[in-house]
């Protein structure tokens, strides 16, 4: 992404594909002297989101992140971890610029504007392993059917998904 925003921004591409936040960090950088003085006017033009949806006749989500517990680990700890990781999603959700604040202080090069821009344009939400089950089953369909070797040339089994 990095040398994606810099082609855009120099004018050497006139289409990247970004994710967030490096989105919010290009739309930023080229808002501002004295980049706008050459930076071509972006803009966010795809929602791939919706487009997987209309594409696979789906939800407008592309399940693309999880957790994993490895090893024997009791009920009692990851329930409490996923009870914790859902306030702390939601507020991060509800405060983007303390957030934003924190994320740049971990990561130096991404700015704590970008990051609170970035939140209102992400789909963020914590479901579990089960209650996403359908449709990590359905994305892992579609995978299997376009290419079998992206996922190990099978669909996952029960194990897969924490109960």
């Amino acid at each position: 992404p990095p040398d994606a925003m810099q082609m855009l921004i120099l004018r050497r591409a006139n289409n990247v594909l970004l994710a967030e936040p490096a989105t919010s960090m290009a739309m930023r950088k080229t808002g501002s002297f004295p980049l706008k003085l050459i930076a071509p006017e972006l803009f966010r033009s795809i929602n791939l989101q919706k487009e997987w949806g209309e594409a696979f006749k789906t939800k407008n989500a592309i399940p693309q992140a999880g957790l994993a517990v490895v090893g024997s680990m009791p009920k009692n700890i990851v329930q409490r971890f996923e009870e914790e990781y859902i306030k702390a999603l939601n507020w991060y959700k509800n405060n983007p610029d303390e957030a934003g604040e924190l994320v740049a202080q971990q990561i130096d090069f991404l700015s704590a504007q970008a990051v609170s821009d970035s939140i209102a344009h992400v789909q963020l939400d914590a479901l579990s392993a089960q209650k996403s089950k359908a449709d990590l089953e359905a994305f892992f369909t579609i995978l299997h059917e376009i290419q079998p070797k992206l996922i190990g040339n099978k669909l996952p089994d029960e194990g897969f998904y924490y109960q």
